[in-house]
């Protein structure tokens, strides 16, 4: 089944968001996981690994706007936001 996963964000407002979503091509259906990011995050980049099985979503900003180095992983098949693991949190460059 072909999917799209969106996460996190900025709106409008400049609310940073920690909502997980995705979307079935073939279905023509969104779903609004439950669950969150454990943080707020925006421009960040997800990589699904060679073998399918792993999302990694790297980088971004918080709701601060402090620019990250995040490395969060799940599985695929589950797509469950809790399961969600981030693995090092860095502060490079805070902005005024």
């Amino acid at each position: 089944m072909m999917q799209s996963c969106f996460f996190g964000g900025l709106n409008y407002s400049d609310v940073v968001s920690k909502s997980l979503h995705k979307y079935s091509i073939r279905e023509n259906k969104w779903t609004t996981f439950q669950d969150a990011l454990p943080s707020p995050l925006y421009d960040c980049v997800a990589i699904l690994n060679e073998e399918g099985s792993h999302i990694h979503i790297i980088g971004g900003q918080d709701g601060k706007k402090t620019k990250l180095s995040t490395h969060m992983k799940t599985k695929v098949r589950e797509l469950d936001p809790s399961l969600l693991v981030m693995t090092c949190l860095f502060i490079l460059m805070k902005h005024k």
